[in-house]
């Protein structure tokens, strides 16, 4: 009976010990400090590298989306499923972590950080060291005037900006004092913040929606989040920026403004011009002066009277075709003497190899046999248009955060004990300081306020 009394015991102690070891894990600053730099890696690593538009879609097909310098590494990436980060699995388990990293430091924070602020003289309060703050302790003697010296503390601390408290009933000695105390709850907020990040991410996952346009000038593109269509209607190359006309199904229009990078709110859309490539405008007609359609040789790419290709590199040769007369053109930007010039070789019917060689100005028409054309410089946009109804859960989550980072950075909080121990005429006094920031400068603190040669004048505790 005693033995399994003493087995009883035994296991009962040690699963109250790994329940402690994975809660005081869970609530870990360093814990959460890791999933954060995780989940920031993973949020730019969504914006910089493009996403699969359906889970269909191959990983061949994906790959050539990626940026050359990485297409070598796209086997690897679409395994790790960076083609679809957020439908992941290892994404929601480091969310997932974060959730409870945060709801356990809640906990666990809540109750002795309230006491903190309301009461910081309990013995509660005292025993209670916060796990993201340092901690400085110093004895020194008492003078035979303990009370006077006490008084000349106090006055120390008012000095430097200190509330001290009410001496509690069982120790009228005891002096508490705090400055910035309600910013000690910086650290809820924070994690607040964090909580309701991890929820906006859910919503996103159960309700975003987005598409992405590749917009020309003059092209109109068909949205299907926006029931109509969107037109680039000016580009300015210099500044990244420009305007965008919006024609909806139900006959409204609107013209936005957009500037690369700047998100812009168009009802409940997100608009973000995320990429401005270079590329050539080419227009032909015929003898009579009719535009012909000319056909371009990317497969990406729709045959079009106005005919935009994009210039993937700065110096990549275009082809496109004119079907009619079996003419295919290869045009390819020059830069000489700091202008722009288009070197345009010809190909006719059946021949295999390019013949007819141009160089023309961009802008001015040139002649190939009956046939007129322009090559123009022009832009590419890209946009990307979202529909999520966490956006306002990111915009609280990100204020919070925000907030709570500068109100700990900025005020600083600081709490110090003087607790006095009386032996005749002398004894000891226990001095403690807690703050956030380096521990040497809570030592540095604690010295400068306990020196008894510096109390008499009133000395400047401080900040770092």
């Amino acid at each position: 009976m005693d033995t399994g009394n003493q087995f009883a015991n035994q296991f009962g102690l040690w699963s109250q010990r790994i329940f402690a070891w994975i809660w005081y894990l869970l609530r870990s600053p360093a814990l959460t400090g890791v999933l954060l730099l995780i989940l920031v890696v993973v949020l730019v690593l969504r914006v910089t590298i493009p996403q699969q538009a359906s889970p269909d879609t191959i990983a061949v097909v994906w790959a050539t989306s990626l940026p050359p310098l990485i297409q070598r590494w796209s086997g690897l990436f679409y395994a790790l499923g960076f083609s679809r980060l957020f439908q992941a699995g290892w994404f929601w388990i480091v969310l997932g972590l974060l959730l409870l990293n945060s709801l356990v430091a809640l906990a666990d924070y809540t109750r002795p950080t309230w006491g903190r602020v309301r009461n910081a003289a309990s013995a509660e309060a005292i025993v209670w060291r916060h796990p993201l703050a340092h901690r400085a302790e110093q004895t020194v003697r008492l003078p035979e005037n303990a009370d006077g010296f006490l008084a000349r503390l106090k006055e120390t601390l008012r000095a430097n900006g200190f509330t001290v408290s009410t001496a509690s009933e069982d120790n009228s000695r005891l002096v508490s004092a705090a400055r910035w105390r309600w910013v000690w709850f910086g650290i809820l907020t924070f994690y607040s913040g964090l909580v309701l990040l991890c929820a906006a991410f859910w919503v996103s996952y159960q309700s975003l929606e987005n598409e992405r346009f590749r917009l020309f000038p003059g092209e109109l593109e068909t949205s299907r989040l926006l029931d109509g269509s969107l037109e680039l209607t000016k580009i300015e190359a210099a500044t990244g920026s420009g305007w965008l006309m919006v024609n909806l199904e139900n006959g409204g229009t609107s013209e936005i403004s957009w500037r690369l990078y700047r998100p812009t709110f168009l009802a409940d859309l997100l608009i973000l011009p995320v990429g401005m490539e270079p590329a050539v405008v080419v227009e032909a007609a015929g003898a009579a002066g009719e535009p012909l359609r000319l056909m371009p040789l990317r497969e990406d790419l729709s045959p079009a009277v106005r005919l935009n290709l994009p210039l993937d590199r700065p110096k990549e040769a275009l082809y496109f075709h004119i079907p009619p007369a079996a003419l295919t053109f290869k045009l390819s930007p020059v830069s000489a003497s700091s202008e722009l010039y288009y070197d345009v070789q010809v190909k006719r019917g059946p021949e295999s190899a390019l013949s007819d060689s141009l160089v023309v100005k961009p802008g001015e028409p040139f002649e190939v046999d009956e046939f007129s054309l322009t090559a123009s410089p022009s832009h590419r946009v890209t946009i990307d248009a979202r529909r999520d109804l966490a956006l306002p859960l990111y915009a609280v989550s990100f204020t919070l955060l925000a907030v709570s980072g500068f109100l700990l950075v900025v005020f600083s909080p600081r709490q110090v004990w003087l607790v006095p121990e009386v032996k005749g005429r002398g004894g000891q006094l226990y001095g403690t300081l807690e703050r956030f920031g380096p521990a040497r400068g809570a030592n540095d603190c604690l010295d400068q306020l306990l020196d008894e040669h510096a109390t008499a004048t009133t000395p400047k505790v401080p900040d770092e």
